[in-house]
């Protein structure tokens, strides 16, 4: 008796909606090599439903969405960017810029820099700010801005107070908010970029009475204000932009002079202003939480944000940032908060005061509703550096990714190193891995590079920003990975 002839199924029959469901788990780059095949692939790769599932299930570096409005065109080029990105950020031999645009500023300005979405610059002087389109023109010098806001005496110009966010009020990836000091107050201006007409609106101000800002951290819709003040019992400001509300937080329990600002670490996540503060001698850090107001009114009072959460890290943290965050239903009305921070740490303290070995961890901060805190440690990375205080971290991630940079100055000069960030997502383990990152040779004018601070960087678009002054002509860089 002869056995039965399996069941076969050719291609062409094939649902279109299975087609669709298989290409869109496959990686980007096999997606559009299947364009090669045959006519009917050809034509499914084009299709949104599968560039859109694609998006969904990537694990690369790529904004939130997909949106309504974005064509399968709109989400095949941001994967495509965002894959090459992801290579060139782990390849050794890929691991370098390989284009620049330039601005040049004259001697005698003051000025603050910003990058927004890593699409626009911003330039703040005594008297303007303006935005540049670093997508317009192939030319390395950057042209005309696309718009300008003037005013006089913007003291935030040279004193590093000029800060952006994106996506104001949750309104869409080409709406920020610009914050910076003017006179004797705290204007928060709402920026709308193109593909829209450029607009510019006064989106808060805040008045500054008796102190002068040191430090704004501007996240998740609010703004924190560091300041000088006259008692350690003196609070902080913290405005919520949408509604004008104001509250107050005490500062770090360990600072007590001015100086001692210089150290501690503000992060805020979409529930907690989270603050952090080394003890070099001890090789710990101290970890203050507050739990943000969930709901905001619009009011003249003024409330007080108390300390949720205390604890202390297993480790002396000097530059801090908040990369992931997700949240445990441990209770429907109180889910317990998972905070992935990256740091650059100081590994090896000598107790003399010199020398030691920094690095760059990756660890959750596990926040319980009942008030207790965990760390869960997920990995190390080296970016040997002698001083602690000389690494500085800029990271840009997403829900599945995150990519970092790390500055560090030397004896030996100054090291840029790229780092890749995968997410501990349950039992599973994040990890950290790390490539040394060159800018090409630049021309012979232009060639000093002991000047150039990094400002910020932006992995969705693999930009990076430096303001340059190791040069007779001050200028501004921004370095682009494709």
């Amino acid at each position: 008796m002869t056995s039965p002839r399996p069941l076969t199924l050719e291609f062409e029959q094939f649902a279109n909606e299975l087609l669709y469901e298989v290409l869109s788990h496959l990686r980007i780059e096999d997606i559009i090599r299947s364009r090669r095949v045959c006519k009917r692939l050809q034509e499914a790769t084009h299709q949104r439903v599968v560039w859109s599932g694609a998006y969904q299930n990537s694990k690369l570096l790529i904004p939130e969405g997909p949106t309504s409005t974005q064509t399968a065109k709109d989400l095949e080029d941001i994967l495509v960017e965002a894959a090459k990105i992801r290579r060139k950020w782990s390849t050794v031999s890929e691991a370098q810029a390989v284009s620049r645009k330039s601005l040049e500023v004259p001697s005698s300005y003051i000025y603050d820099v910003a990058m927004i979405s890593g699409h626009y610059l911003v330039v703040a002087t005594q008297t303007e700010i303006s935005w540049y389109d670093l997508n317009k023109d192939g030319k390395e010098q950057l042209g005309a801005p696309i718009a300008i806001y003037q005013k006089e005496n913007l003291i935030s110009a040279g004193m590093q107070l000029l800060s952006v966010q994106v996506n104001a009020n949750r309104e869409g990836k080409d709406i920020a908010y610009v914050a910076f000091a003017s006179n004797r107050c705290i204007k928060v201006l709402k920026v709308r970029l193109p593909p829209s007409t450029a607009s510019i609106e006064n989106a808060a101000e805040f008045p500054q009475l008796n102190y002068f800002p040191v430090r704004f951290v501007l996240e998740n819709d609010f703004l924190l204000v560091i300041k000088e003040f006259q008692s350690d019992e003196d609070p902080i400001d913290l405005f919520h932009i949408p509604t004008k509300r104001k509250y107050l937080v005490p500062m770090h329990g360990r600072v007590h002079n001015l100086s001692d600002l210089n150290y501690v670490n503000y992060m805020i996540t979409s529930t907690h202003l989270i603050m952090t503060f080394p003890i070099t001698h001890e090789g710990k850090s101290e970890v203050e939480l507050f739990k943000l107001p969930i709901s905001h009114t619009a009011s003249s009072s003024v409330s007080r944000v108390a300390i949720s959460h205390k604890a202390v890290y297993p480790g002396v943290i000097w530059k801090a940032t908040s990369i992931f965050e997700s949240r445990t239903p441990d209770s429907l009305q109180s889910p317990e908060v998972r905070i992935g921070i990256l740091a650059s740490c100081y590994e090896e303290y000598n107790h003399r005061g010199v020398g030691g070995k920094t690095s760059l961890r990756y660890f959750d901060i596990i926040v319980s509703p009942i008030g207790s805190v965990e760390f869960l440690g997920h990995s190390t990375s080296g970016v040997h550096s002698i001083e602690p205080q000389t690494t500085n971290v800029y990271a840009t991630s997403c829900s599945t990714a995150c990519l970092a940079i790390t500055q560090t100055y030397t004896s030996h000069g100054q090291i840029l190193m790229m780092h890749t960030i995968t997410p501990g997502i349950g039992a599973a383990e994040g990890n950290i891995v790390s490539n040394h990152f060159t800018l090409p040779r630049l021309p012979s004018r232009t060639r000093r590079r002991d000047g150039m601070t990094l400002i910020s960087f932006d992995g969705f678009r693999g930009r990076i920003l430096f303001d340059v002054q190791g040069s007779a002509q001050p200028r501004i860089d921004v370095w682009s990975m494709i």
